[in-house]
């Protein structure tokens, strides 16, 4: 008994300090990693955190090796599988106990008819929010109205709060304070008291005339698209990346849709068209033409 709380809690300090010393080198491997880093001649402070790390970790690992020793190979086994449970115990925790999303509003709920969002209006109604509790507002009341169809340029310094706006878009941040999220303690699994003091996040986010946090969660998702400055490509074919939800049967509408993003004769090129394999993070792939998959995909989505 004494020797499998030994053992487990020694292999929890070992994963620990593992995942910061992997993150940390794949980082440094990385082509923006390794160029960041010259650019700015950190080499000798990215060099001693790499030996910190590593430091950290390898002692625990040896400790941890260490303590596994044992004579009587049964029993081994046994603490072996326990120490090996701390894994299953954090899924367990995370699937069963963290606050899930709610998906819209019980006040007055609408479920938008198919074409929505038809005309692309959009309007912020007094936006206020913070991310979490005892931070500064990210946005404070903030009120503008987009017409369908035009073309806007937000600009800032960091931190004013350009990607902010996209967060209240898509939801990532709940504005009606019956919607948001309850914390948690992720040490003890504890709800964590709201402080009644702080006002709550406040405002209304409208995409023809519809407020978003009445309408289910997934509609709203589905029925926009983003595309980032770095955008992400999935493993598996590029008919997948581009028809993720395999709605078309057929290939017409795929490469009616490249030769509008100028990429048809680009995929026609390569020798598996439609069915090569994109690399993790579309590695094969330069930042426009992922830029331009994803412009595709928006389009096959109707967004």
């Amino acid at each position: 008994l004494l020797y499998g709380r030994a053992a487990r809690n020694l292999h929890r300090l070992e994963a620990i300090s593992r995942s910061p010393f992997l993150s940390h080198f794949s980082e440094t491997i990385s082509g923006a990693g390794l160029s960041t880093i010259r650019a700015y001649h950190l080499e000798d402070n990215w060099t001693k955190k790499f030996e910190e790390l590593s430091d950290r970790w390898s002692v625990r690992f040896i400790v941890f090796q260490e303590g596994k020793k044992w004579d009587v190979m049964i029993v081994q086994m046994q603490v072996e599988l326990q120490s090996r449970m701390t894994s299953y115990d954090r899924i367990c925790f995370y699937s069963s106990n963290l606050p899930q999303e709610v998906k819209r509003s019980d006040e007055n709920p609408i479920d938008p008819s198919q074409d929505w969002p038809n005309a692309g209006r959009i309007e912020f109604d007094n936006v206020t929010f913070r991310y979490r509790q005892g931070l500064p507002y990210v946005l404070k009341g903030v009120s503008f109205d987009l017409k369908g169809g035009e073309k806007i340029g937000v600009y800032g310094r960091t931190g004013a709060g350009k990607s902010s706006l996209l967060f209240a878009l898509f939801r990532l941040i709940e504005l009606d304070p019956k919607l948001q999220p309850k914390m948690i303690d992720l040490e003890t699994g504890f709800l964590v008291e709201s402080d009644k003091t702080e006002e709550p996040n406040k405002g209304r986010v409208l995409i023809d005339g519809i407020d978003i946090s009445k309408v289910d969660l997934s509609r709203v998702r589905q029925s926009i698209a983003i595309i980032p400055q770095d955008p992400t490509l999935f493993t598996g074919t590029l008919r997948y990346n581009l028809d993720i939800g395999g709605k078309y049967q057929n290939d017409n509408r795929l490469w009616e849709v490249l030769g509008m993003i100028e990429m048809r004769d680009v995929i026609a090129g390569l020798p598996l068209g439609l069915d090569t394999q994109v690399a993790e993070g579309g590695s094969y792939f330069s930042a426009g033409q992922r830029q331009l998959i994803c412009f595709g995909r928006a389009i096959l989505n109707n967004c």
